[in-house]
Formats: C-alpha cells, structure tokens, sequence
C-alpha cells in the first residue's frame, strides 16, 4: 500500500466562525464543504425538499410525461429496460413499480451481465417486441444506444430514454431523452443517478395527472444514488436524506428482508452503512449473472417471497466475495510482474477467466492500492470486455473515447467507465490509453492523499459535536465524513481480523479514555502494544449484533514524532 500524504487543512478567515453563528470546530467543517455564508449553513445543514427542483425543468419531461399519460390511455404493455447495477435496478423498480400502480402492463428487462452486458441491444428489442411492447422507457442507459433504439422503432416501438450519463455526438432518434447533461438544458443540477433520475421522471408524471409526490419511491432513489457514488451536494443531498429517513421506518417488504440479513441496523441507518452492508448484497446477483432476483426482491409485495429472496442473495453474495478476492490476487501478481519492476501510469490487467460482474471490483481495488487508473479486462475470443476506474487526476471516459479502435459499446464516468472491443483491437487499445495517461500525468505525483479537516481527539469533542458531524451527512462523494487528526494515541491493543485478517482492530488510549478503532485493509502495517501514533479518522457508529457503539474508523497512522 503506497503511503499516502496527509494535507492539513487550512483554517477559515478570522471572524468566520461568528459571521455563520457556528463554533470554531462546527464552522471548520462547514468551511472546508464550501459553505461561505450563514444562509449557506442553513440550507446544507437541513437538506430539505428546496434542494429538489421541477421535474419539467428536465428536457424533454413534457414529453415523456404526455406520452407516459397516452399509454395509460391506450392501456399500453411498457418496458422498462434497466441496468444489472444496484443504480439500474433501483431505478427500475422505481419506474415498474409507479406505472404498474396506474394499471399497466409493464415487462421489466434487466440485461445479463455475461451473455448480454451493458446496454439496450438488439436481441433485448426482439424479446420486447414479442411480448407486445409498445413503448418502451430506459433506465439508467439508453444515450449511445442509437442502433437499438431505431431498431425498436421498426417494430412500432416508441421509447423515451432516461439516463444520466453523457451524451454522444450522435444521440439516439426517440421520442423523449431526459437526461439533465443535454447542452440544452436547464436543469439546476447535473448529477442525478439514474435512480434519482427515474424518480424524477415519475415525479413529474404524478404532477401532470394531478397526484401528490410519490415520496416513498425516494427509498428506492437514495440506494441508487448512494450505490452509484454520485455527489452528495444538491438534490442528490436530499434524495439520500429523505430516503434514508423513510428508510428507516420503511414497511417494504423487499428492503425489510435485505436489511434482516445484512444486518444493518434500521434505526442507525446511513450511506456508509447501506454502502458497505446492503448495496453489495442487491449487487450480488447481477455481477454473478442475472440481476432479476434483485429487481424481484425491490418489487414484491409478499413477505415471505422477500425472505427468500434476500437469503438468495446472501448466498450469491458470499460466492461473489470468494470469487473477487481470488481474482484480485492474481491481477495484483499481474501488476507486480510489469516489466523493469515499473509501475506504468495507467495499469492494464486481462484474463479470460474473470467474470464481467467483478471486473469493476478488481480494478476499484487496483487503482486504489496503486493510486492510478485501471483496466481490467476479460478476453474474449472475439470480443473482450473491460471496466475501468480512474484517479481524479485523470477522465478514464474521455481517454477511452479518445483512442482510435472502434469501440463495439462504451459508456462511464470520469472517474468509472466499460467498453467492449474486438479482441484483435485490445493490444493496440491498450497502448492507446497508457500512452495517453503518459501525456496526461506527466506531472502528477501518483501518491493518494488525506484532506484532513481539523486536528481533534475524539477525547476533545463533546457529545453535542458528535451530532453535528452526522448532521453534515448524507457522506459520499464531494461531502466525506469529517477527516480528523489525532496525535499522540497511545495503543493498548492491535490484532488483525477478518477472514483473511487484512484489518487491523485497535484499542487507542488519548486523554484519559480508551477508543476503539477498526483499521481496514492496513494489516500489513507495524503496530504493537505500547506504540504511540498519530491518527487520522472518522469518527463513527459500529452495530452488531443488535448493539451500537462509538468507533473510530482509521484511515491512516504512522508514529507520533519524537518517538
């Protein structure tokens, strides 16, 4: 693990603190979110429904909305064509289950990861067609799907498209795109997922017929929008806020049932707990293949069908964990074989033996051990499959878009994209983006760092400060659970857990009390008994077994100067 620089931040203007009407640790977090002014505060600090904005403000919403009411006229058969991620099925079932309430006929279609892989595709359209669609409405894909799309339109299929991701230069002939990064539009905000962008579009089909907001979809929607790792700023702030409010009360069958066997404690629900508990459970499924018994699971009404089905998942969800661990070894002996003992800037790792639904997992582990974007692959005998995830330094989207093989599907983020290739196109592809990531981060330390917010013990922060650091959630990305430094922890307790005892459980000792601490994936660190450190953390819940605690989660230590 490469060590990581620890950056201080700097301290607000004098007379900040008085001029927002927060004490000097309070107006230090809200200082380094970005938030200037009084009103500012306010406003972030209670993440209400005035961060939401008019969902006919989305282009094209007028028409999907009317064309969305005509179908419940003409009783037409909808699909939803969704995406095997837990931001696709969310919003799926947020679009199935509102038209299905207006008495619909809706056929769900998720692709399979293995045989189909991202995107609408032609076979997807026949099987659509066959069950007598007649208008069909994507989810979470759909803007580089120009083939497919006209291809449904031979079939007297109209589709409005909603998605989220950036468009191409040629986008698709349908009926509506909506979709907040179309140049023209005037959408306040960019950065809805495509769960949150699905609710939107159900948001504005309640106003048109007169109905009250459908605010429980908004469980559904803050999964998504957490699983997706969008912003937490704006309406994605409230999406989450509200949804993990209603989530904890929520009398969903399908959530309820996830919940029980994850473990996750319903009345200390937050984004970090359905990130690491309950998404990779609904991720499960499709990652192995078939992500149905995901929509199935967030769809159903019946009690005792969703108590199978999260024990399904349970069990496809340990076999997911087996299978990525053993395949992320052997792309990290891959990564440690490149040649002269160089790491390149931009690692790129192939097998034919990894499935497509873990691909995204080893090159997130890559690219965070070795602090560099990653491409893995699964090759193919004629066309190879790859996801990659970047490093803010570097648009792995832009780079991918920007090299010269023809590119059979591509899609993603700056910071996470997929592609398939032909197989014959890989090596000179792979040349391509290494070349690129050259030029681009020819002048870029390749070293992770820490932006720390404050140097605070745990010892020295009042209950009431506590309560603060969990009003400044939801955390995600752009608004990070509050980074602290502590020196001089004195440790009283270090030994490794986990299965494969890559976590390091600690007991630290600072002004007079004992914390304990839980540092992930830093086993491989020197620590003993006695030893004195300084701490960066978070500060934090821990549940189990029906308990809940104080714990702090360590982010990195080294010993304390001086000693």
């Amino acid at each position: 693990m490469l060590d990581k620089v620890w950056n201080l931040l700097p301290a607000p203007p004098d007379g900040f603190a008085d001029s927002i009407g927060h004490p000097p640790f309070e107006a230090q977090l809200l200082y380094n979110r970005g938030i200037h002014r009084a009103g500012e505060a306010a406003a972030f600090l209670n993440a209400g429904d005035d961060l939401a904005h008019d969902p006919f403000l989305l282009p094209d919403m007028d028409k999907a909305a009317a064309r969305l009411r005509t179908a419940v006229l003409w009783n037409d058969t909808v699909g939803v064509f969704g995406d095997f991620d837990t931001d696709g099925v969310s919003g799926t079932a947020i679009v199935v289950s509102a038209l299905e309430s207006l008495g619909l006929k809706v056929v769900p279609y998720l692709p399979h990861r293995v045989d189909e892989g991202h995107g609408l595709n032609i076979q997807a359209v026949e099987t659509l067609a066959e069950q007598g669609v007649t208008l069909l409405v994507t989810v979470d894909n759909g803007i580089s799907s120009r083939s497919e799309i006209a291809h449904a339109a031979k079939h007297g299929i109209e589709t409005i498209i909603t998605d989220h991701h950036a468009l191409p230069d040629d986008p698709p002939d349908a009926t509506a795109i909506v979709n907040p990064r179309r140049g023209d539009s005037v959408y306040p905000y960019e950065h809805l997922t495509g769960a949150g962008l699905a609710y939107k579009v159900i948001e504005g089909l309640w106003m048109s017929l007169g109905r009250e907001r459908p605010e429980r979809l908004l469980e559904l929607a803050a999964l998504g929008t957490v699983a997706d790792v969008a912003p937490m700023s704006g309406e994605n702030r409230y999406i989450v806020k509200r949804g993990l409010e209603l989530l904890k009360e929520t009398d969903h069958p399908g959530l309820r049932a996830l919940f029980m066997v994850s473990g996750a404690n319903r009345g200390e629900l937050d984004s970090e707990a359905l990130s690491f508990s309950v998404i990779p459970r609904l991720n499960a499924a499709g990652r192995l293949g078939d992500a149905k018994i995901s929509l199935d699971l967030l769809t159903t009404s019946d009690k005792q069908k969703a108590g199978t089905i999260a024990s399904q998942l349970e069990s496809v969800n340990e076999q997911r964990k087996a299978l990525a661990a053993t395949s992320i070894e052997e792309a990290r002996r891959q990564v440690y074989s490149s040649p002269g003992g160089r790491l390149p800037p931009l690692l790129f790792v192939e097998s034919e033996d990894w499935l497509p639904g873990i691909l995204g997992l080893i090159a997130s582990n890559l690219s965070e051990q070795f602090y560099r974007p990653a491409v893995v692959v699964r090759r193919g005998e004629k066309e190879s499959r790859a996801s990659a995830r970047s490093i803010p330094e570097f648009d792995i989207i832009d780079a991918i878009r920007s090299t010269s093989p023809n590119l059979l599907r591509h899609g993603g983020h700056p910071e996470a994209a997929g592609f398939t290739v032909a197989t014959d196109d890989l090596s000179r592809l792979q040349g391509e983006l290494v070349a690129s990531a050259e030029e681009r981060l020819q002048d870029t330390m390749l070293v992770p760092s820490l932006e720390i917010d404050a140097v605070a013990s745990p010892t020295s922060l009042p209950g009431d400060r506590f309560e603060f650091i969990r009003r400044i959630g939801p955390h995600g990305k752009g608004n990070p659970a509050p980074t602290l430094l502590m020196r001089d922890a004195g440790v009283l307790r270090a030994i490794k857990v986990g299965g494969g005892r890559e976590h390091l459980k600690l007991q630290l000792g600072h002004g007079g009390k004992v914390w304990d601490a839980i540092a992930f994936k830093q086993a491989e660190k020197q620590v003993r008994h006695g030893d004195t450190l300084d701490v960066v953390y978070t500060f934090g819940l821990n549940s189990w077994n029906g308990q809940t605690t104080f714990q702090l989660t360590v982010l990195d230590f080294r010993p304390s100067a001086g000693h």
